[in-house]
């Protein structure tokens, strides 16, 4: 008498192996369509420079999407990239690189004419710029900006100027303020601190 399995066993049994085939091709077809087995580690270039692009990994190609100016780093530093340093991925691909730029970019130059020593000197470091030389003229206005030059060339306000540029200020100051020279060339203090003399008499 031979023995005979169950209808509903071999129902499962199929069931079973069919399901062991179809994850087995599954997988197999993933691997093709990946290319797995050639992926590659993406090398660490994070503070690398970007000079040394074609010495890096052949394996990849690489690209530099952009860059920011920062005067405390190196220029052409790598400070990011994408894929992140250590993933997988297949060979050939491109590794986006992010950078600190050689030049610093144009900004627009502010309207300090007129505004007090101390304000102008908190919008240009909110602009980034440094301070250069700071002078006095005689002018109508008393601690007023009167000019902003970079070198001794004046720069208007909506001028295309590079951030991080030094800027010179001419501060007014009122006339009274000044010692005015007297007919002896004396200032008019010392004139009346000189003693009385009647030698002319």
């Amino acid at each position: 008498m031979k023995f005979k399995l169950p209808i509903w066993l071999k129902h499962t049994l199929l069931a079973i192996l069919t399901l062991v085939l179809l994850l087995f091709f599954t997988f197999k077809l993933l691997n093709v369509i990946t290319d797995h087995q050639n992926s590659k580690t993406v090398p660490h270039l994070i503070a690398r420079s970007v000079t040394e692009i074609n010495s890096f990994d052949s394996d990849f190609t690489y690209k530099i999407l952009d860059s920011i100016y920062d005067p405390l780093q190196k220029p052409g530093t790598i400070i990011a990239q994408e894929p992140e340093p250590g993933a997988c991925i297949k060979s050939g691909r491109t590794v986006y690189l992010h950078s600190i730029r050689y030049t610093p970019p144009l900004i627009v130059m502010p309207a300090l004419l007129y505004k007090s020593e101390r304000q102008a000197l908190a919008i240009m470091q909110s602009y980034g710029f440094k301070t250069g030389w700071i002078k006095t003229s005689i002018a109508d206005c008393n601690g007023c900006v009167i000019a902003q030059m970079i070198g001794l060339n004046t720069v208007n306000a909506g001028d295309s100027v590079l951030k991080g540029s030094t800027i010179n200020l001419m501060i007014g100051i009122d006339s009274t303020a000044v010692f005015v020279q007297d007919s002896i060339g004396l200032d008019s203090i010392n004139a009346l601190s000189e003693p009385f003399t009647n030698d002319a008499f």
